[in-house]
C-alpha cells in the first residue's frame, strides 16, 4: 500500500512498541531482545533512518515511507507519546501505523487489520479486532493497491481520507 500511495501523499510510518511488562524487564520473560529493558519510564520516540535491514521500522522506509519513526511506550503512557509524535510530523501527513495497541487510545481515520495467517492471535489484536474498520487476510492485501487515496467521496471500493481524523480517546 505504501508503495502505491508514494508521491501522491506525504506519508509517515510509525512502529509501535507497547511494553506490558514489569518497567525495565522484558515482557516475554529471559533475556529478551532488548528493546523493552531499553527504556524504564514513559518512552522513547527515535527516527529510523536505515531503509536496509529487517527491522520493520526499515520495511518502511524501503516501501516509501517519507520519515519512518519507532515509537517505544509503556502502555498508560501511550496516549502522551503518540501526542508527542503527532507534534514531530506534518499535520497533512499520512500515518501509516503498526499497532494493536494504540486503537485503544486513539480513534484513526481507518483502522485496518491484516490477518498474517498464524495459529497464535496476540492478545492486543484481540483486544482490538471488532473495532477493525476492515479486516483483511494477509494474501488480499495486494487487491488493496487499487484503492485511490482521496479525501472526500469517490468511486473506489475504499476511500481513505488522511484529512486530521485520529481523536484521541480520553
Amino acid at each position: 500500500m505504501i508503495r502505491r500511495f508514494k508521491g501522491e501523499q506525504h506519508l509517515i510510518g510509525l512502529k509501535i512498541i507497547t511494553i506490558t511488562g514489569a518497567r525495565g524487564k522484558c515482557q516475554r520473560g529471559g533475556v529478551g531482545c532488548g528493546i523493552c529493558t531499553s527504556i524504564d519510564s514513559g518512552f522513547e520516540l527515535t527516527e529510523e533512518t536505515n531503509n536496509h535491514g529487517q527491522k520493520d521500522t526499515m520495511a518502511l522506509l524501503a516501501a516509501g515511507c517519507d520519515q519512518v519513526f519507532l515509537l517505544k511506550a509503556f502502555k498508560d503512557e501511550l496516549g502522551t507519546a503518540f501526542e508527542t509524535f503527532l507534534n514531530q510530523v506534518p499535520a497533512d501527513a499520512a500515518i501509516i501505523c503498526e499497532s494493536n495497541s494504540l486503537r485503544q487510545v486513539v480513534k484513526p481515520g481507518l483502522f485496518i487489520m491484516i490477518n498474517n495467517q498464524k495459529n497464535r492471535v496476540k492478545p492486543s489484536a484481540a483486544a482490538v479486532m471488532e473495532m477493525a474498520d476492515l479486516t483483511i487476510e494477509d494474501w488480499q492485501a495486494s487487491a488493496l493497491l487499487d484503492v485511490r487515496l482521496k479525501t472526500g467521496l469517490g468511486n473506489s471500493a475504499l476511500t481513505w481520507s488522511f484529512e486530521p481524523t485520529a481523536q484521541l480517546l480520553k
